[in-house]
């Protein structure tokens, strides 16, 4: 058993939530058992996850967990790129290339969920 999330099982995590975009938001709006059902896709996607052989296991709240770190960890990187393009100083930014992986977030998400509530150009 690894720790690791293998590089598949991130494409899966990724298909599973860009065919259920309202999970990938935390938005599903199902009344008084939303939390229910939020919890039993996460539970259907843990088993389509562990059944990789490789990778991770984990229950569906710890693959919730992942996503949310994940989802974090590339709008820190949206936000430092962002900072460094329109900062003033002695140097040059420091350009920041989005991974595949982090453009399929960044698309998954919206701009508004990356930028905020602004009137900005995408960068992916």
């Amino acid at each position: 058993m690894e720790n690791r999330v293998s590089a598949s099982q991130i494409d899966e995590l990724l298909d599973f939530l860009e065919s259920h975009p309202s999970l990938a938001k935390g938005s599903v709006g199902l009344g008084g058992r939303s939390k229910e059902t939020i919890e039993r896709k996460w539970d259907e996607l843990a088993i389509c996850m562990n059944g990789h052989g490789t990778g991770a296991t984990k229950n569906g709240q710890r693959w919730r967990r992942y996503w949310i770190d994940l989802k974090h960890r590339v709008k820190s990187r949206v936000a430092q790129y962002r900072q460094d393009v329109t900062g003033t100083g002695g140097g040059p930014a420091n350009v920041e290339s989005f991974s595949e992986i982090d453009r399929r977030i960044m698309a998954l998400l919206g701009e508004a969920a990356i930028f905020g509530d602004t009137a900005s150009s995408p960068i992916w």
